[in-house]
């Protein structure tokens, strides 16, 4: 009985008894660095994965000089104040702007600032000339922004028209200036 009763104390019946030495802790370094690397893998690989999506654009329209040219060493205005957009829960989910530069002075275009990585849908229209209209459908981005239009005027009216689609839902917005 003693001999039965020193080998459970002593050897755990059943369970393994753990090496000692150089190797076995070698050994044991090793496998759990190669688990915290892992863990940190799979956790990284699991956060990209809900943040982030592949960026795609599609442009349309446009008569004016690219936002490009017309932002290029020029001060660029936003023609009175943005407008926020809101999802249905009240949560504020970006802006939207009417722009211009002191270098294309008769040109207009949209900016879209989504707080989250989203879809967006952007355009803008002059309201004298309807078929003078721009705009741009983005995915997997924050900032958006239709070509420039050039206006008839300076004093007509445009307006840009805004809609984020997210995993918190959808917002829209209209500006006129």
């Amino acid at each position: 009985m003693r001999a039965l009763l020193g080998r459970q104390i002593g050897q755990g019946l059943g369970r393994r008894r753990h090496r000692s030495g150089p190797r076995s802790a070698r050994l044991h370094r090793i496998r759990s660095a190669r688990g915290r690397i892992l863990s940190v893998l799979v956790l990284a690989g699991f956060v990209l994965g809900l943040t982030s999506s592949p960026a795609s654009a599609a442009d349309w329209g446009g008569s004016g000089p690219s936002v490009a040219q017309c932002s290029y060493g020029a001060t660029v205005y936003t023609v009175g104040a943005p407008v926020y957009l809101y999802y249905p829960s009240g949560e504020v989910a970006g802006y939207v702007e009417v722009r211009w530069s002191n270098w294309c002075l008769s040109s207009n275009w949209a900016r879209l600032t989504s707080y989250v990585s989203a879809r967006h849908a952007v355009s803008i229209h002059e309201n004298a000339r309807p078929a003078n209209a721009a705009g741009a459908d983005d995915s997997g981005v924050t900032v958006n922004w239709t070509p420039a239009i050039l206006l008839a005027s300076p004093s007509n009216t445009v307006c840009a028209y805004a809609d984020i689609y997210s995993f918190k839902g959808h917002a829209a917005g209209v500006v006129c200036r």
